[in-house]
């Protein structure tokens, strides 16, 4: 006698009590549950393992400030070359007009 025996029938199909629903779509949402801890775990390790060292680390902090540094100044130079092409409005111009 197999598992489907103990199991109560309506005629050809398994009876399906409505306590059972819920719990199916629940089960669903725990899978997804763990695979993402999962994931989330398994990037935490990687990271760990592959942490970088202060050298590297030094490195690109001094990378940045030097970006950061000469887009500043090239904002600068811009807004200078941008104020130097524009004509200024004489006011007898103006006035005639």
């Amino acid at each position: 006698m197999g598992p489907e025996a103990l199991r109560p029938h309506r005629g050809d199909r398994p009876v399906r009590s409505r306590a059972a629903a819920p719990l199916h779509r629940e089960s669903g949402a725990v899978v997804i549950a763990i695979g993402i801890g999962v994931a989330a775990w398994r990037l935490v390790r990687s990271l760990v393992d592959r942490a970088p060292s202060w050298d590297r680390i030094g490195k690109l902090a001094a990378i940045a400030v030097l970006r950061t540094a000469l887009d500043d100044f090239l904002m600068l130079e811009m807004r200078s070359d941008t104020a130097k092409r524009e004509l200024p409005v004489e006011p007898d111009a103006v006035a005639s007009g």
